[in-house]
């Protein structure tokens, strides 16, 4: 749970500055990433499940 934790915020880290690299805006670098990070969950649930659990931790929990 920690090291997918870790990966997870590794992962977010590294898109936020990307982002920032290629659209070379402030909103739009804090809007991107929090948009995708709001968007991603919707379709994730329309996975089976044997690909939801690995996809979305939380969803394992709950659905376990």
């Amino acid at each position: 749970m920690i090291s997918g934790t870790t990966l997870h915020l590794t992962t977010a880290g590294l898109l936020g500055v990307a982002l920032d690299t290629i659209i070379r805006s402030s909103a739009g670098t804090i809007a991107a990433p929090v948009g995708i990070h709001l968007a991603l969950p919707g379709p994730a649930a329309l996975l089976p499940t044997d690909w939801a659990r690995l996809t979305t931790p939380c969803a394992a929990a709950t659905t376990a």
